[in-house]
């Protein structure tokens, strides 16, 4: 009871992870970058509650995905006001297509996000998803792992776990890394393999993985 009491408290002020799926007409994809890591520069200044706001991309022109990450629910919605009520935000939201694809995801409380102080130099990013068949069970692995990785990876820059708000069996982990390198040296390792192994008997779909490019170390938060 004490734990499912301490559970409830941590999600009453859970961070909160946003992936955002952005499409632009590849003709304008550079105007859309120069304007979105300006905006971010402002964001960095001005919005405390606001952790991560950085900028990637795939192999896919004109595909952007936003990495965010919030102190609390007061945060982004602060973010949300700016974005809306601030003019030099249109200089890259008017350059949105249609369909943006927004995710805002509960991160686990009992779970760090491991965002270090040196996130500034990642150049990598992964968005993976997770459809699990026991969530506790899932968050416990990951648990495990995330301190592994984060106290033996000086390439993992970020590795935070999240929870969908709708679907309590559906998972989303935002990670940032210094390079490929490091992205590879964190598969190699016992412990990630081991994980693997907690997975297979977990998961109930394949996962969703992708490796995506960091657009600048500008675009990255400098909050923690």
């Amino acid at each position: 009871i004490k734990r499912k009491e301490e559970s409830i408290a941590a999600n009453a002020v859970a961070m909160i992870s946003v992936v955002a799926d952005l499409t632009v007409d590849p003709a304008s994809s550079e105007q859309f970058r120069t304007a979105f890591l300006a905006y971010s520069e402002k964001v960095k200044r001005s919005e405390p509650g606001t952790l991560l706001y950085t900028l990637a991309s795939g192999k896919e022109a004109g595909k952007f995905t936003v990495m965010e990450l919030y102190a609390d629910k007061s945060a982004i919605a602060a973010h949300m006001g700016n974005l809306k009520k601030d003019t030099s935000a249109r200089a890259f939201t008017s350059l949105l297509g249609k369909g943006p694809s927004l995710l805002m995801t509960d991160v686990c409380g009992d779970i760090p996000h491991g965002l270090k102080p040196s996130h500034p130099s990642a150049t990598k990013a992964i968005v993976a998803h997770f459809k699990v068949a026991d969530g506790p069970a899932f968050e416990e692995a990951m648990g495990a792992l995330a301190a592994d990785v984060q106290a033996k990876e000086p390439g993992n820059l970020l590795y935070c776990l999240s929870r969908h708000k709708k679907d309590p069996s559906k998972y989303t982990i935002t990670e940032l890394y210094s390079d490929m390198a490091a992205i590879k040296a964190h598969n190699r390792t016992p412990y990630f393999k081991a994980a693997q192994g907690k997975f297979a008997k977990l998961l109930t779909a394949k996962p969703e993985v992708r490796i995506l490019e960091v657009q600048s170390s500008s675009s990255v938060s400098s909050k923690l």
